[in-house]
């Protein structure tokens, strides 16, 4: 999830680059740390505490397609692609 964060972050930051006058590569980038950690964080902080029995098995750590805790992953994936 932080791959495609870090993703929506990189485009964020081209939009501004092309829209604002301003030199904004310079200065305070906490913003762009807490969208790129601290969402993906989030997220999967109240996935594993609503449900922490529904990332996968003892063997590996993964979400169930059957289950409706996988939108935790896939909703937001699919905002930052649209």
């Amino acid at each position: 999830m932080c791959t495609f964060a870090w993703m929506f972050v990189e485009g964020l930051h081209i939009y501004r680059m092309l829209t604002e006058v301003r030199n904004i590569n310079h200065g305070h980038m906490r913003f762009y740390y807490a969208m790129g950690w601290g969402i993906p964080a989030i997220i999967t902080g109240l996935a594993v505490g609503l449900d922490p029995q529904g990332y996968g098995n003892p063997d590996f750590c993964w979400l169930s397609v059957h289950d409706t805790l996988i939108w935790s992953f896939a909703g937001p994936i699919s905002v930052v692609v649209l």
